[in-house]
């Protein structure tokens, strides 16, 4: 078939439906119209910088790209329990090639990103360029199996909001989240596990990794706590700890927003890190 008849930038009309097979077989990367309050923009348009430095080059801290590995696992397992393939990734990112997290797994995944920034439109993958929102307005020609949050949950607006659209998406499928989580207690767990790993590879006798350890809690623990203390004032009056999310996840009430919108199937926090895995089953 020819390159003509068979284009591989779309550009959607209001009210067309989006045909995840075409998108699919051709990879092709459909445009949608959007239509964004300020705010959106203004949130966007700060986190572009920042997914051109990672997302466009894979420049990404080993121990993040550990976790990619991990939350790839994650993927196929519920792909597998549900004998399902197809995955929508929302917030995919800038990247031409597949993202990191399922880039092992793409030839055994028919796979569609979906992402309202407007860069790298053509890319190895198929690809929808618009907002959640607007993909829901105009339809899928058929369900995907899962959709993918992959610390995108937190870019939305309306988390309620988002899991809902997600689950008109999905069918009777399941939507799988990586998120991260701003509890001191999982936030300071990152500093202690770095602390005991550097104690570790410099001091090989006991006494001199206690001598550490008592050196780091007498000149660094103290500034770490008084920073949990902001982070913890600055969440309890809804502020914002940067200029790139809307929201900043703590444990028991991201769990509190899921149990009202579905059913948590599967809840995995990573040891030595503030991030979790979880598989969730939206309400109908």
């Amino acid at each position: 078939m020819s390159t003509e008849s068979t284009p591989r930038l779309v550009s959607v009309m209001p009210g067309q439906l989006v045909d995840v097979d075409a998108l699919l077989t051709q990879r092709q990367t459909w445009d949608l119209p959007m239509e964004a309050g300020a705010e959106w923009r203004q949130v966007n348009d700060a986190s572009i910088d920042e997914y051109l430095a990672h997302h466009g080059a894979d420049q990404y801290p080993d121990s993040v790209k550990d976790q990619m590995v991990l939350f790839s696992g994650f993927i196929a397992k519920h792909l597998i329990a549900m004998n399902g393939r197809t995955v929508l990734d929302v917030g995919c990112g800038v990247g031409m090639q597949y993202p990191l997290y399922v880039r092992d797994i793409a030839a055994s995944i028919s796979y569609v990103g979906l992402d309202p920034i407007k860069i790298n439109l053509e890319r190895d993958y198929a690809f929808v360029c618009g907002r959640l929102e607007d993909l829901v307005s105009h339809g899928l020609s058929r369900p995907v199996d899962i959709a993918v949050f992959a610390t995108s949950l937190d870019h939305f607006e309306n988390v309620k909001t988002a899991l809902a659209l997600s689950g008109k998406l999905v069918g009777g499928g399941r939507i799988l989240l990586w998120v991260g989580l701003h509890d001191s207690a999982a936030v300071s767990s990152i500093v202690g596990a770095k602390v005991f790993a550097r104690l570790c590879q410099l001091a090989k006798s006991p006494i001199l990794r206690l001598l550490g350890l008592l050196a780091y809690t007498m000149l660094q623990a103290p500034k770490l706590f008084f920073k949990l203390h902001k982070r913890e004032a600055i969440l309890a009056r809804g502020g914002r700890l940067d200029k790139f999310h809307f929201h900043y996840f703590v444990r028991e009430t991201f769990l509190q927003i899921l149990a009202q919108n579905g059913k948590v199937e599967e809840f995995v926090l990573l040891p030595g890190s503030n991030s979790c895995f979880v598989a969730f089953s939206p309400k109908c």
